[in-house]
């Protein structure tokens, strides 16, 4: 046996970010041994293939490409974020705001810390920044429709949550000022807006 297999959870989790595309094998070579490659990658990743098959009980789950593997036909709570994501920035862009408000809700329900376990795997840093950022546009999404519908102490707490995460966001500050504005809190509603002005200032030089 090759000591060189890896566990076989972090090649499904490389596919799972990269469905529904063919990940080739020097991809997943890359991500799974990032210091040192065995001597037949392609032939360890196979085993990963088939225990992974084995484990999960369905022989479809990891598809056999040219040259590489995917995900096949199961559920994965990144994609079913993505797709509320995308529901409810249409729905507030369509004047649904109640709809966008419920999607938020669903998508946000979902979330965890994005591939938790591979937080420092470089092969991982983008597809987490994209999730995070992801994350945002959910929260940002949430507060309007909040506010769209008169939910004003909603709409703060949600955009209050995603001026935490992206403290230089405009957007995101300009939508907690109007939340806590007409949530009654004037004095509060400055205070966002001025810690944006001071961040932007002391981060960007702006």
């Amino acid at each position: 046996r090759d000591t060189s297999v890896v566990d076989m959870g972090p090649m499904l989790r490389v596919l799972a970010v990269r469905r529904p595309d063919l990940v080739p094998h020097e991809v997943l070579a890359e991500a799974l041994w990032p210091d040192q490659q065995p001597a037949d990658p392609a032939a360890n990743i196979t085993v990963l293939v088939t225990r992974a098959r084995r484990a999960l009980a369905v022989p479809e789950a990891v598809v056999t490409g040219p040259g590489g593997y995917a995900l096949g036909p199961c559920t994965v709570d990144v994609a079913e974020f993505l797709v509320l994501a995308q529901q409810a920035r249409k729905g507030l862009r369509e004047g649904r705001p109640a709809d966008a408000g419920r999607d938020c809700a669903a998508a946000l329900e979902l979330w965890g810390e994005p591939l938790a376990e591979d937080t420092y795997a470089e092969w991982a840093r983008s597809p987490r920044e994209r999730l995070l950022r992801a994350r945002v546009d959910v929260l940002e999404t949430a507060a309007r429709a909040a506010l769209a519908v008169g939910d004003a102490a909603t709409a703060a707490g949600y955009a209050a949550d995603a001026a935490t995460a992206a403290p230089l966001r405009e957007s995101v500050a300009v939508v907690h000022a109007q939340a806590l504005a007409a949530a009654g809190d004037r004095a509060g509603a400055l205070a966002a807006l001025d810690r944006l002005r001071l961040r932007l200032r002391d981060d960007l030089g702006v």
